[in-house]
């Protein structure tokens, strides 16, 4: 019986020193903002990528810069975690974030619906949310790296508000992939 061949993965596991904390909240963010989860305290995975390399040798060298140390691993999880709840890592995590799309964007789609004096100033302000939104989802796109479901709906709005300011029909453009 033949097993199936697991993914490879990018492991990147540190130690930081506990002062100064600001450190800690930079590489934090720092994981955050390239798309690694943690999978242990200190221990943060990837799908393995040169562009994924790239962000965590990077990560690390500030972690050495700040006084700690760590290393990046290339790694195939052969018991405990597997594949599988590693992507559904991933997958909860931009969720999470498309959810956050979501929300800010019925608030705008109800803000705009509910009328306003100053339609223009509106208008104006709605187009420089809209078009922050639409920064936040290529951001989150980018690092969407197992297409969470939540990425559709989340892109559909964005759409739609962009369509209802520029006075086109709702929903009159698809998606892309």
């Amino acid at each position: 019986m033949a097993a199936q061949k697991s993914k490879k993965w990018l492991v990147l596991i540190h130690q930081i020193p506990p002062k100064p904390n600001a450190l800690r909240v930079k590489i934090w963010r720092r994981l955050q903002q390239v798309g690694a989860v943690a999978i242990k305290q200190s221990v943060y995975v990837m799908p393995f990528s040169e562009q994924a390399h790239e962000d965590l040798s990077w990560t690390l060298k500030e972690i050495v810069d700040g006084g700690g140390n760590g290393s990046v691993s290339e790694v195939r999880f052969v018991e405990g975690l597997t594949d599988d709840q590693i992507i559904s890592l991933f997958q909860d995590a931009r969720k999470s974030d498309y959810e956050k799309i979501i929300r800010d964007a019925n608030l705008l789609l109800a803000n705009r619906s509910s009328g306003a004096a100053d339609r223009q100033t509106t208008t104006a302000k709605a187009s420089a949310r809209v078009a922050k939104l639409r920064r936040r989802f290529d951001h989150i796109v980018d690092i969407d790296f197992f297409k969470s479901p939540e990425r559709l709906t989340a892109e559909l709005l964005i759409k739609d508000l962009a369509a209802r300011l520029s006075g086109d029909r709702p929903g009159s453009n698809q998606a892309h992939e």
